[in-house]
């Protein structure tokens, strides 16, 4: 039990850190962009850079490294834009969550308490739960249409969906 209320505690953080850099980045509204993202971002951590790579082996979405006061976020040219977005937004969790250091993060998409919450983060980063909410009743039923605007895949969707309770909202 106890341990169950710290991982709450700790996912909780991860919502509330990426709320915050929302807020502070203005965004007010969906579809989130990472690119709105970029100042404060940098702000924040002035060493960082992030690009993409045709050379990550296809089961490597992104990939964090921390070289000194560099920071290098990669992620794969290869896969979809939407799946692009969440990889990076995941990296920056793991950013802002503690987890960059001077071995590389990878997600392997695995269950380990760093890609937890580096997944949490992403989620609410991307699709937060205030704003997807009133998305929902916007979009009326409309699934697909509700996806592409706010350019997640659908995997990443369903998800969030399904993890925050709001599937009968749907």
């Amino acid at each position: 039990m106890e341990e169950e209320f710290k991982n709450k505690a700790r996912i909780s953080g991860c919502h509330n850190s990426a709320r915050q850099l929302i807020k502070r980045a203005g965004i007010i509204a969906t579809p989130i962009k990472i690119n709105d993202l970029v100042g404060v971002i940098t702000k924040d951590h002035p060493g960082i850079r992030f690009y993409g790579t045709d050379k990550l082996p296809s089961t490597v979405y992104a990939i964090a490294h921390k070289d000194g006061q560099d920071i290098d976020i990669a992620f794969n040219k290869k896969t979809s834009v939407n799946r692009q977005k969440f990889s990076v937004a995941h990296e920056f969790g793991h950013l802002y969550m503690g987890h960059v250091h001077s071995g590389a993060s990878i997600d392997f998409d695995d269950s380990r308490v760093p890609e937890v919450e580096a997944n949490a983060f992403a989620a609410e980063l991307i699709m937060p739960l205030n704003l997807i909410k009133e998305d929902i009743k916007k979009f009326r039923g409309d699934t697909a249409g509700l996806i592409k605007h706010l350019a997640v895949s659908e995997e990443a969707f369903w998800w969030r969906i399904t993890s925050t309770g709001l599937l009968n909202k749907l």
